[in-house]
């Protein structure tokens, strides 16, 4: 709201005559506004990239890096894909093309559907009574620690002498979804042997040393991973040694 306000002021009370309205008709300042859309879509998925390959934010100098990335192609993107897309509309402009009578049919179906979803309760076209009286039993609590079910009840589990295979999986909530995976498509019933260990991701995964974590670790993260006691733990170490195959 502050942002959209502080806009319209300056829509409103700015004039090509004073300071702040001369500085931005300059060239660069009225460049930049033709290309914003382009840097907007453009911005985004290259940031995106970053957050993945930096995720512990130690590579700063990434981020101010990219913009010598985005504004070339948002420049290219501008002057090669969006001008001549509105000139060619422009030019061949007519209430009855294509992608008008589409958009007003999209814009048609829109309305119906908004007025049949509220006439009908959210489409609530049958009898809920079912529905609400599982609702009313649901058990949030134990309905919700699913997720984590499978994952704790392997935890630190140590593989009996047998022939199977020895599995360790090692993660955080993704691997608890993996695990689940695993049990809900019976791909472990009698096949392999499973135990599992908990390091959240911005803690590393595998990285067993007290001493050595600091080189790897983002310092805001530092001091919580090292107090969850989750990088040298003997059984743990125990079971990787005994481990065929390792997940993490």
């Amino acid at each position: 709201m502050p942002v959209v306000l502080g806009t319209s002021m300056i829509i409103l009370f700015t004039s090509k005559d004073d300071l702040l309205g001369q500085l931005l008709s300059h060239k660069i300042f009225v460049k930049i506004g033709l290309i914003s859309f382009s840097l907007y879509l453009i911005h985004h998925p290259v940031f995106a990239f970053i957050r993945i390959y930096d995720f512990d934010n130690k590579l700063n100098f990434l981020i101010p890096t990219s913009l010598f990335l985005i504004f070339p192609l948002s420049y290219m993107t501008w002057k090669y894909i969006e001008v001549p897309t509105r000139l060619k509309f422009r030019d061949n402009y007519s209430f009855y093309n294509p992608i008008n009578l589409l958009l007003i049919t999209l814009i048609a179906f829109s309305i119906i559907f908004y007025f049949v979803v509220k006439k009908t309760n959210g489409l609530n076209l049958k009898n809920t009574d079912i529905l609400e009286q599982q609702l009313l039993t649901l058990d949030i609590i134990k309905e919700g620690s699913y997720t984590e079910e499978n994952f704790t009840n392997n935890l630190l589990k140590e593989f009996d002498d047998s022939e199977l295979p020895n599995v360790l999986i090692i993660g955080d909530s993704f691997a608890m979804d993996f695990v689940n995976m695993i049990f809900e498509n019976n791909l472990i019933d009698e096949k392999a042997e499973i135990s599992t260990f908990y390091i959240s991701r911005s803690c590393g995964n595998l990285y067993l040393d007290k001493n050595e974590i600091s080189k790897f670790i983002s310092q805001t993260n530092l001091k919580r991973c090292k107090d969850q006691n989750r990088f040298y733990n003997k059984k743990l170490l125990k079971i990787l040694n005994q481990a065929d195959y390792v997940f993490f």
